[in-house]
């Protein structure tokens, strides 16, 4: 059996055989194995010693890099890489490869970049709570979101978002039709 793309051999458990179409360990009284050996033609030959037993181990297919696992019918270029949320796998090249974030971010799946993350942690980090303290009443651009943005009213904030297909654009302080996906380079 490949696991992997390793070729490993493996024993069931007593009372347990291996079932190929399924690819585990079923009870004995569920699948009869095939016990029919077949062989080629005789040959004849002395020997003096004999021969140990071998095990067959199989030839595995060609081993991909462990990141194609996760391009598999991916539908964004980026893929958050599951075991570390400061990294991401670039799918839509010719080897998918392993990204790193800048430090002190996190990869966003959903809008495809690397935002700053909270303390150590792997959430993305959150609008300041003293972001209104000595802004005008008025909407401003969220710090790393360009489909949110802020609304200080009185010195307290309102986090809103604009609707879909739509991106807050600071120049004229309200959502136009954009991209969140595109836009996100454009707030640094």
């Amino acid at each position: 059996m490949c696991v992997l793309w390793n070729p490993v051999v493996l024993s069931c458990p007593g009372g347990y055989v291996f079932q190929p179409e399924v690819q585990f360990c079923v009870q004995e009284s569920q699948y009869q194995c095939n016990t029919e050996v077949t062989s080629g033609p005789e040959e004849t030959t002395t020997t003096s010693t004999t021969p140990e037993p071998t095990t067959s181990v199989p030839e595995c297919e060609h081993r991909p890099s462990w990141e194609s696992f996760f391009c598999d019918n991916a539908r964004r270029a980026l893929v958050a890489n599951p075991m570390n949320c400061t990294q991401y796998i670039r799918c839509q090249v010719q080897v998918p490869a392993n990204q790193h974030c800048p430090a002190g971010t996190v990869f966003n799946d959903l809008y495809q970049d690397c935002f700053p993350r909270e303390h150590e942690t792997c959430t993305m980090a959150s609008v300041r709570e003293d972001f209104c303290v000595s802004r005008a009443d008025g909407s401003y651009a969220h710090p790393f979101l360009c489909n949110r943005f802020v609304t200080c009213v009185q010195q307290q904030l309102r986090l809103e978002s604009c609707p879909p297909f739509f991106v807050f654009s600071p120049t004229v302080a309200h959502c136009v039709k954009g991209s969140a996906v595109d836009c996100s380079s454009l707030l640094n």
